[in-house]
């Protein structure tokens, strides 16, 4: 049965807290937490919990990202019956593949969805975080700028909004303006 689907505008609107909840989660992540001033428990142990749980969180909310950028309406539509994912096409914005090579994406969907011999073999295999972020926050800066008119300016949200659009784009070297 195809899925029916359509956001009401009221559902849209209180989505986007929640996308900016995931933007800045990946932001943060990546950008804004400096590796030196987190404090890990002197035992080696927890520290290393820690640190793998810090980038399980954030490959956690790339995947999110990848599916809100990458599917388009008719991938929704072809979903089951109860998909209610929220889109970038919502806000009108263009679905469209990021630049992510293969082998990274089945790897963050390895680490953040299942437990397999590869996982469990190499916990701490190191990745390219930057390859995977990179793409998403230019995404997030796209459109976070798109959809900048949909926001009531001097809302909570808008301030919140305006701020991580601004440190993407700073931290990205783009036009802020």
């Amino acid at each position: 049965m195809r899925n029916k689907f359509v956001p009401r505008d009221e559902q849209k609107s209180t989505a986007l807290y929640r996308v900016l909840d995931v933007i800045a989660r990946l932001y943060d992540g990546y950008h804004a937490v400096d590796e030196q001033k987190i404090a890990y428990p002197a035992n080696p142990l927890g520290a290393e919990a820690l640190r793998l749980a810090r980038r399980d969180a954030l490959l956690l909310h790339a995947q999110m990202l990848i599916v809100f950028y990458e599917m388009s309406l008719a991938d929704r539509a072809a979903l089951d019956s109860g998909a209610d994912n929220v889109i970038a096409e919502d806000y009108d914005f263009e679905a469209h593949e990021l630049e992510i090579d293969e082998d990274t994406r089945a790897r963050i969907v390895e680490v953040v969805t299942e437990l397999t011999y590869g996982r469990a073999a190499d916990p701490a295999a190191a990745w390219d975080l930057a390859a995977i972020a990179l793409p998403l926050l230019k995404r997030s800066y796209e459109f976070m700028s798109h959809t900048q008119g949909q926001i009531a300016r001097g809302s909570a949200l808008s301030l919140r909004w305006d701020f991580y659009r601004m440190q993407i784009g700073k931290q990205l070297n783009l036009d802020t303006t």
